[in-house]
């Protein structure tokens, strides 16, 4: 009878990450991030029924920790090209590369994801906020950015950063991608400092989830 559905998130972003709720008075902020890691989270406010089991990423995937050794921290950027309502986010990662110590006291490579955010920023603003991370995480080395989405405007958009800038080209599609670095989760080398829940709930929803920058940012900094 021509009814259009529509759903709407219960958490929600603006341009910079801040995050606030759909109905504060029914469902406070607080509320709502302290159950988000949940598959009833994912079932009841997500209307994804999927999440509960995940084509990739479950929930008890994620290893929570930090490396023994640190070696490299960067700035991986999964960049969008516009800011229009329904355009992909930005996703930013913060990843560490180095060791973790094995019981029998052999050391094996591995990466820590330690931040992950998604905004919608472009050109001026998103160097600007690439700029304050640096300032925030001073041992971020290096900034990596993939080259699809806007080809070489990137070297442009994050010029004199104070630290490297390495624009890569990807050429296995996404789903490849996270495959590959899925089977980085499920050896044991890839710890989360701490609960990443926009990034884990992005993982446990992917392919068929609404966004997939933060898979993406996290995938091309673990590779």
């Amino acid at each position: 009878e021509g009814f259009k559905v529509h759903h709407q998130l219960p958490i929600l972003s603006d341009d910079s990450g801040v995050e606030r709720s759909v109905w504060p008075e029914m469902w406070p902020l607080e509320y709502l991030q302290s159950i988000r890691h949940t598959a009833s989270y994912k079932l009841n406010f997500l209307n994804s029924p999927r999440g509960r089991e995940g084509e990739y990423w479950k929930l008890e995937t994620f290893l929570y920790g930090e490396l023994d050794t640190k070696v490299r921290t960067i700035l991986s950027i999964d960049p969008a090209t516009t800011t229009k309502v329904k355009s992909d986010f930005t996703g930013l990662a913060i990843v560490s590369g180095g060791h973790v110590q094995k019981t029998d006291g052999t050391k094996i490579p591995a990466c820590e994801v330690k931040w992950a955010l998604a905004v919608k920023l472009t050109g001026a603003e998103l160097r600007k906020k690439v700029l304050e991370i640096l300032e925030q995480w001073p041992e971020i080395g290096l900034v990596l950015t993939e080259s699809n989405q806007g080809g070489s405007h990137w070297s442009a958009i994050l010029y004199d950063l104070p630290v490297a800038l390495e624009v890569i080209h990807q050429v296995e599609n996404k789903q490849v991608r996270a495959g590959t670095v899925l089977n980085h989760y499920e050896r044991f080398r890839v710890l989360h400092t701490s609960e990443l829940t926009k990034l884990e709930e992005q993982m446990t929803g992917f392919p068929r989830g609404i966004n997939d920058d933060l898979v993406a940012a996290v995938g091309t900094g673990v590779m």
